[in-house]
């Protein structure tokens, strides 16, 4: 019954590509950077989660939580790519720099997040790419 819903419903689908479309354009298009940023998030999240359920400290609000630093990421993107097609005319030499330099970024502090959680599981992280990778945050020298 979904499944013909979905294969034989035109307007469902062209209301799906739609979203998908404007969803990408305000993105900046699904690049190498944006795809390692969702695996790196999805991947935190998975282990986020498996840690809480480990030690028993699930909690519903750091749940939504979580969900909601997707939905802030996926904004901040969109902005630092409206960023760019605002500087494209009066400063081409800049433009395309911000949305990478902000995916760039978001993914550093991801992949920090995600080496802390394995670290918190018992797994062996090096301490010097823990430092490193905290060096790249705001703030750190």
């Amino acid at each position: 019954m979904l499944k013909e819903v979905f294969l034989d419903n035109l307007t469902l689908k062209s209301v799906f590509a739609g979203i998908g479309g404007c969803s990408a354009w305000l993105l900046g298009g699904i690049d190498v950077a944006l795809l390692a940023l969702t695996v790196l998030y999805v991947t935190d999240f998975a282990l986020g989660f498996y840690r809480a359920w480990e030690n028993g400290t699930y909690n519903s609000c750091k749940f939504r939580r979580g969900l909601c630093k997707f939905i802030l990421y996926a904004v901040v993107v969109m902005s630092a790519h409206m960023l760019d097609l605002a500087l494209a005319d009066p400063l081409p030499f800049i433009s395309t720099y911000v949305r990478d330099f902000m995916v760039a970024f978001i993914c550093i502090n991801e992949f920090l997040s995600v080496c802390r959680h394995l670290g918190e599981l018992g797994m062996r992280v090096p301490q010097e790419l823990i430092v490193k990778l905290e060096s790249f945050q705001e703030g750190k020298k």
